[in-house]
């Protein structure tokens, strides 16, 4: 009996172990499925972060940057045109008086030069009646005004960006009826540049110095030397119309002879084809003159400009 107890307790010993060990097999399986699951989890979740990180870096870097274009350069202007202004007023009436203006310029565009020429000429009249009925006519403007300046490119090849800078050869006359000169003129020569060249608007400089003489109407002469500087401002506004700055100045270095300034801004519309309306502001200005003569006079003016080209 002895020996068959202890073959049984060792034998319930022997099952009582393999079922301890079948426990630590079934957790040990438990513990690393569970582990596997989870560590595969962290890992798709991981993977599904990387992804959508990469698609949300690789969508920002997709977008669009958006870089400013650069203005258009100017196109080549034609070799030769021509405008042609006229205006008239004729009032009557109480008031009996009439003006014209009229101008003429013309631009040059060669191989190795850009020139501008110039014609400007006003005129004006009042009617008065006398007592016997006889028309009295009194000259109230007379002005006439000629200036050409020629530019040589000093570089000449290439698009029109590269031909922006010359010098210059400018002379001008001017017999002005009110103003208290006989006439005025101007000889002088100096540097251009075009600081602005696009498809819409320019801008041109000019500097340099010159030599100035006049006439007053007491028969004084003068000649003195100068400074010339000009500003020539154009921009298209749209197709059909176009806004225009011209300054200019021959300033004279001696203080007691006459300085000269001379603006006009004006506005040009296309009306029909190579015909256009123009309105205009002028300022001229006249340092030494007179005594009970103005330094300065305006002028408002619309006329009809034909283009030739």
């Amino acid at each position: 009996m002895t020996y068959r107890a202890a073959i049984l307790t060792g034998g319930l010993a022997l099952i009582s172990l393999g079922a301890t060990g079948s426990a630590f097999a079934e957790s040990g399986t438990s513990t690393s499925s569970s582990t596997a699951t989870t560590n595969g989890t962290s890992s798709t979740q991981t993977a599904a972060t990387g992804t959508s990180t990469s698609d949300a870096t690789a969508t920002s870097a997709a977008k669009p940057v958006k870089v400013k274009k650069p203005a258009k350069p100017a196109k080549p202007e034609p070799p030769l045109k021509i405008d042609a202004e006229l205006g008239m007023i004729l009032n009557t009436g109480n008031t009996n008086n009439a003006s014209a203006k009229g101008a003429i310029t013309i631009n040059q565009e060669l191989a190795r030069w850009r020139n501008e020429f110039n014609l400007d000429a006003y005129y004006s009249r009042d009617r008065t009646d006398g007592d016997d009925g006889d028309h009295v006519y009194n000259t109230t403007g007379q002005r006439l005004f000629l200036s050409g300046q020629g530019n040589y490119l000093l570089h000449p090849t290439g698009n029109v960006d590269q031909r922006r800078t010359s010098a210059f050869l400018y002379s001008s006359y001017e017999q002005d009826r009110f103003s208290g000169y006989d006439y005025q003129g101007t000889v002088a020569g100096g540097y251009t540049r075009r600081w602005i060249s696009t498809e819409d608007q320019t801008l041109d400089l000019s500097a340099g110095p010159g030599f100035g003489f006049n006439e007053k109407d007491d028969g004084a002469s003068a000649g003195f030397a100068l400074v010339r500087a000009s500003l020539n401002y154009k921009y298209k506004l749209s197709p059909t119309a176009q806004f225009s700055q011209n300054l200019s100045t021959d300033w004279a270095l001696d203080s007691s002879e006459n300085s000269r300034v001379h603006s006009e801004t004006a506005l040009k519309v296309n009306i029909y084809s190579a015909l256009a309306l123009k309105t205009a502001f002028t300022v001229d200005y006249n340092s030494e003159v007179d005594p009970g003569i103005k330094k300065t006079d305006t002028q408002s003016s619309v006329t009809l400009v034909y283009t030739f080209k």
